[in-house]
């Protein structure tokens, strides 16, 4: 699922790559996704501005977010995250940013130090 950054209030859809729906195996002993994947509806990479270190446009997407943690949220659910790191990857040409986090409300987000 994704947000559509092209339609009236970013509405959150079935992700498709290329006009083909994009699905993700399960693999998870709960029958579901190993991570909570998700997306912040106010940032995105910008299809104007070059990444000087990269040198590249953004693909005008919503940035990525993986949660990695405990629990298993519901699709739509605001979680308070902390950001562990952030990757800067290149995908055909174009920047494309990637935040990974833990839940605040998550056990194992104590253990996890982000100095």
């Amino acid at each position: 699922m994704t947000g559509m950054t092209f339609e009236m209030m970013n509405l959150i859809k079935q992700d498709t790559g290329k006009g083909i729906v994009r699905f993700i195996d399960s693999a998870f002993p709960q029958q579901d996704y190993i991570r909570n994947n998700g997306i912040s509806l106010q940032i995105w990479e910008n299809p104007v501005h070059v990444v000087k270190e990269m040198k590249a446009k953004g693909k005008s997407d919503l940035i990525d977010i993986t949660q990695i943690g405990s629990k298993v949220h519901r699709r739509s659910d605001l979680v308070h995250v902390k950001v562990v790191r952030a990757l800067a990857l290149i995908d055909e040409g174009e920047s494309d940013w990637k935040l990974e986090v833990f839940g605040l409300n998550d056990p194992v987000a104590t253990e996890i130090s982000t100095t």
